[in-house]
């Protein structure tokens, strides 16, 4: 099965192949990488953002940095696999940046996550899977490379909102509303009961002054 799906993305990469783009395959000890290169002359010396972090080849490995490029930018699809062709990672480049969606994988072959990127920012949603039960463990989104919104972790029912990057508001209803409900239903009621106590108490002085006051008078 494995081997199928891997024949029929090379395949589907071969018919849909970019035009100007070079397609490289190289292997480490533990990966096999599948991408493409822009072999245009201009992909090298590309005005680049000072902010951003591009990826790039050159003398058969794959580099990053920050605003800069020394080799030929990663453009179209970007595959990579374990030897035993296991995938580990999918995405997309335009450039030498990350756009799209963004695959990773387990070692099981599983999402281990599944991220969206904007001209190599972190820009949409996010989610996160549990390597033990592989059920969803963290969603959340990011604008222009920073945490956005509310960020959920499901398993220990807690939320958190972001606002540029920042903790906004850390929302713990979904971990203990239920007990925080409870709580409070039983100190009201307790509170009742403390409350008719002391007001049988304060009727039972004083009927029992209002006799005393008949017996002296007597």
């Amino acid at each position: 099965m494995k081997l199928f799906l891997k024949l029929f993305i090379i395949v589907y990469l071969c018919l849909f192949e970019v035009p100007n783009d070079q397609k490289k395959i190289i292997y480490d000890k533990e990966f096999e990488y599948q991408f493409y290169v822009n072999d245009t002359k201009n992909s090298i010396d590309k005005n680049l953002s000072d902010k951003k972090e591009y990826f790039w080849f050159k003398d058969g490995l794959i580099h990053k940095s920050i605003g800069a490029s020394g080799g030929w930018l990663l453009n179209s699809t970007f595959l990579k696999y374990k030897r035993d062709g296991t995938i580990v990672e999918k995405g997309t480049f335009n450039n030498g940046l990350k756009i799209g969606v963004w695959y990773l994988y387990n070692p099981e072959g599983k999402f281990e996550k599944v991220l969206h990127y904007r001209s190599g920012l972190l820009h949409g949603n996010f989610e996160s899977y549990s390597q033990e039960t592989g059920d969803l463990e963290i969603s959340g989104s990011y604008k222009n490379g920073e945490k956005s919104g509310k960020w959920i972790n499901h398993l220990k029912l807690d939320t958190i909102i972001y606002k540029n990057g920042m903790v906004k508001i850390k929302d713990t209803t979904l971990k203990k509303g239920f007990i925080y409900r409870l709580f409070h239903k039983r100190e009201k009621d307790t509170l009742h009961v403390d409350t008719t106590t002391k007001k049988d108490g304060f009727f039972k002085r004083l009927f029992h002054k209002s006799r005393k006051d008949s017996v002296s008078t007597k």
